[in-house]
């Protein structure tokens, strides 16, 4: 599966799941959730990474998925140890 081929029910759903203890959620745990794994996109420009897009999908969709983004980003590591940068989310209201 790409990140092309997740569907707007599936970002839901990992939103819902995630947000489900009132903490604060990554744009790269939402990837997780959905593809059981998160490799980050090594010296690829944020206009042509398709973990960047993701994380703009939801950032354009925030509304519609009830949440907010929050700063700052912070780091996260990818699941080959990279050290990567991503946007944090809250669920609106919590």
């Amino acid at each position: 599966m790409t990140l092309d081929d997740i569907t707007d029910d599936q970002i839901r759903d990992a939103v819902v799941a995630l947000s489900e203890g009132g903490e604060p959620f990554s744009t790269i745990a939402v990837i997780r959730h959905i593809t059981g794994r998160y490799v980050s996109d090594l010296n690829t420009p944020a206009a042509l990474s398709p973990n960047a897009l993701f994380g703009t999908r939801l950032s354009n969709g925030h509304e519609i998925l009830g949440i907010r983004r929050e700063l700052p980003d912070r780091s996260e590591r990818d699941d080959l140890g990279h050290l990567t940068t991503t946007a944090v989310w809250r669920t609106v209201g919590r």
